[in-house]
């Protein structure tokens, strides 16, 4: 593998932890209003995403084992994209629609599992492959071990960027487009055609950006940023003991 190669496999490890932490960190805020900042709401998201990455990780490694099985980083990068794309659209409802047939605990397992397992899902999965793609030229044990600390990296990175600067200015519109837009990047940096890239964009367009607010062409969940703190939820989840 040429220099430029390992490099876009290094990004998309690191596209792969970023995307997944800023969609965790998103997800939270998004569903905010429905359940509230409480333990019980991050409790479902980071048990969700665990699991789901725990079945991601398992099917990359399937597919790492076998001969040209490192051909799907690219459309996993790809999926992740599509389904970060889609939260804008479709988020409030699912989680609106979760609280109202399942209740506040199950309700909010039941809305983590369809927006943030779905990405973490194929994010995971996309770890393997970037080691098998590079464990032929550096050796399993180098390869594992580069692509965890570019995971890692990663992670901090949407940590930080969801935290500090999508959530508070850009509004979660602008953070879910640029989680999906840098998983496209990487989805590009290792294979993937334009066009299959361009389509994963596709739900962010015209107005994926705070341009024009009120607009009826503008995701229905465009809100204007803020850094006001959620004070609780508007219907508390019970006690658990």
């Amino acid at each position: 593998m040429t220099l430029a190669g390992r490099l876009a496999t290094g990004f998309a490890a690191f596209a792969a932890g970023w995307s997944v932490m800023a969609l965790e960190m998103l997800d939270g805020r998004l569903m905010a209003p429905v359940f509230g900042q409480t333990i019980h709401q991050w409790g479902a998201i980071i048990g969700t995403a665990l699991a789901f990455m725990a079945l991601g990780y398992a099917l990359g490694g399937r597919l790492g084992a076998r001969p040209d099985g490192a051909r799907a980083l690219p459309w996993l990068l790809g999926a992740a994209a599509l389904f970060a794309a889609l939260v804008p659209w479709l988020g409030r409802g699912i989680a609106a629609g979760a609280e109202a047939w399942l209740g506040p605990l199950p309700g909010a397992i039941g809305a983590s599992m369809l927006l943030i397992g779905p990405p973490a899902f194929v994010l995971a999965a996309a770890s393997p492959l970037c080691v098998a793609r590079l464990a032929p030229d550096i050796g399993a044990a180098r390869a594992s071990g580069l692509v965890s600390a570019c995971q890692a990296l990663g992670s901090i990175g949407g940590t930080f960027f969801a935290a500090f600067l999508a959530i508070p200015y850009l509004g979660l519109t602008g953070g879910y487009a640029l989680a999906a837009l840098v998983a496209a990047l990487a989805a590009l940096a290792t294979g993937l055609r334009p066009l299959p890239a361009a389509l994963a964009l596709l739900p962010l367009c015209p107005d994926t950006w705070p341009s024009r607010p009120g607009s009826a062409s503008s995701p229905p969940m465009w809100r204007r940023p803020t850094t006001r703190r959620w004070s609780g939820a508007t219907r508390r989840p019970p006690r658990c003991c």
